[in-house]
């Protein structure tokens, strides 16, 4: 009796077992509600600001952006009424030639400049302290203390573009933490009548994202739905997996490229409070789908973002609380999220 319940034990383990090594299934994007948005600031109409390139909202619901057109970093109240500048635009100490990535925290607002600094300044313009970074970085992932974590572009042996998670303080060497790549399209050129000619360049067609989460690293590339985790060392802790259809180019020009390029599977990842939000190239009539998780894995909701998303000339920024939608043609809009992640 006492191995006969032990064989009914076993083989019920062993269901539980295979059942949790088979990936899990995302809902059908047909079936998905859009996410209610609530529409909060317009930028596009007002004519003190040209073009917000990137941004984030601060805690105390302030807007700090970089215009690009107007090379200015600003910040604003969500009502538009109170409008203040940060730095200015230079080559002298203290002043930023390029923003490339924003990051706001309790301290007050770091920034990725252009020329490998990092900058912070009070919320009030103040600047606090410059760092020069020993590397080019493209983007500010998060930060820990005084140790940062940021994405920069390097060349694998066999050619490979990849984008790079590194882990830096000032005064010691950049520690590799992760390197994930690219989707890279080699394009040609042409004369007028037809001839191909030497040039042509490089087109990235699919990059990894990745999330910074506090005390860990989310990161995703390539065609399934996949997210890989790495604590802080640089070690890998886990990975999510779920089934979904094969994903799309954002824009329809790249989904008729040679079928010898694939999607990435996710777009972009943001951290929420808690837990994690991932955009997937899976689109309705051009919208997005959104999923978001908890820190457990589980997947809490999924959602249609109800906004057109052009990989080419718009993007977005989401925190839980609202969302900043980014478009070269249509300006930038801030929305109040009322759908609960």
């Amino acid at each position: 009796m006492k191995i006969k319940v032990l064989t009914i034990l076993a083989i019920f383990a062993s269901f539980f077992w295979l059942a949790a090594l088979q990936p899990r299934r995302l809902p059908d994007i047909n079936s998905l509600k859009e996410l209610k948005l609530e529409l909060v600031l317009d930028l596009s109409e007002r004519t003190d600001v040209a073009l917000p390139s990137l941004g984030k909202i601060t805690k105390e619901d302030e807007f700090v952006f970089f215009d690009a057109r107007l090379r200015r970093l600003m910040v604003m109240s969500l009502d538009g009424r109170q409008v203040r500048t940060i730095g200015s635009f230079g080559d002298g100490p203290g002043e930023y030639r390029q923003v490339r990535d924003l990051l706001v925290d309790d301290d007050g607002l770091w920034i990725l400049d252009a020329r490998s600094r990092l900058m912070q300044y009070g919320f009030e313009g103040g600047l606090q302290q410059v760092l020069k970074l020993p590397f080019t970085a493209l983007k500010l992932l998060g930060r820990s203390g005084q140790v940062f974590f940021l994405v920069c572009r390097t060349v694998s042996q066999e050619g490979q573009f990849e984008n790079e998670v590194i882990r830096w303080q000032e005064g010691e060497e950049p520690v590799s933490l992760c390197k994930m790549p690219l989707v890279v399209m080699r394009t040609k050129a042409f004369s007028l009548d037809g001839r191909e000619i030497a040039g042509g360049g490089l087109v990235t067609l699919s990059a990894p994202a990745f999330a910074f989460l506090g005390d860990r690293l989310a990161a995703a590339a390539g065609s399934s739905y996949s997210i890989r985790f790495f604590d802080l060392e640089g070690r890998e802790t886990d990975t999510w997996k779920f089934e979904a259809p094969e994903p799309e180019f954002g824009n329809s020009v790249f989904n008729s490229v040679n079928k010898e390029f694939r999607a990435y599977a996710i777009g972009d990842m943001f951290g929420l409070p808690d837990g994690l939000a991932a955009v997937g190239n899976y689109f309705k009539k051009g919208q997005p789908r959104l999923d978001c998780f908890g820190f457990d894995g589980q997947l809490r909701s999924s959602w249609l973002i109800p906004l057109s998303l052009d990989p080419r000339t718009c993007r977005f920024w989401l925190d839980g609380r609202y969302l900043v939608y980014f478009s070269g043609d249509e300006g930038c809009r801030i929305y109040r999220v009322k759908s609960r992640l």
